[in-house]
């Protein structure tokens, strides 16, 4: 591959990362994370979600906005600025998902739900490193491997506990998916 898909590999993966962490905080349960250049040395990133969700409320409907932002702010937090030529496509599935959902939100709202992607992502910002930093090696992270990442086992060393040694909500997430494997499958970023 050229030196264009060098050179950006990085930014994609942050990128794709964004998204992949973002999804799992809001709920979802993420299945894979690629991110590979096309024929035209462009890259094609996506995430796939496990399908089958509840009916979108307006609070889903916000929550799966800040997973289309998430890509986006993940580029702002890693390198200073977004390129917004990778965000392009999340940005108008942003709009048409507000349009379509009747959300009617206001630029101002649009730039607060952006700030507080921005906002959640940077608390979580070792989760994003570490997905970034496994599709920068191997292009493809599964379920498996996002789950090692965003939610380490509640015993592995160095594990963080919440106040007074408690599990915190991801240990018991962690164990919810555990206990059976995602069935169904539905991409969130449609390749172009």
């Amino acid at each position: 591959m050229g030196g264009y898909w060098r050179e950006s590999k990085k930014r994609y993966a942050y990128h794709e990362a964004g998204h992949t962490v973002m999804a799992y905080l809001t709920g979802d349960v993420v299945l894979s994370a690629s991110i590979v250049p096309d024929q035209e040395d462009r890259s094609k990133g996506r995430i796939v979600l496990r399908g089958g969700s509840p009916p979108p409320d307006r609070q889903r409907n916000l929550e799966r906005l800040m997973v289309y932002y998430a890509g986006e702010a993940a580029e702002a937090i890693a390198f200073g600025e977004p390129t917004f030529v990778h965000s392009q496509d999340d940005l108008k599935q942003a709009c048409e998902l507000g349009d379509e959902s009747g959300l009617e939100l206001s630029a101002d709202d649009c730039v607060e739900l952006y700030k507080q992607t921005e906002r959640r992502l940077r608390r979580h910002w070792r989760k994003v490193q570490g997905i970034a930093t496994a599709l920068q090696r191997r292009g493809c992270v599964d379920w498996d491997g996002i789950l090692r990442i965003v939610a380490p086992h509640p015993n592995a060393p160095g594990k963080r506990r919440g106040r007074n040694g408690r599990r915190t909500k991801q240990d018991a997430r962690r164990r919810e998916l555990e206990q059976g494997r995602p069935r169904a499958v539905a991409a969130v970023s449609p390749e172009p």
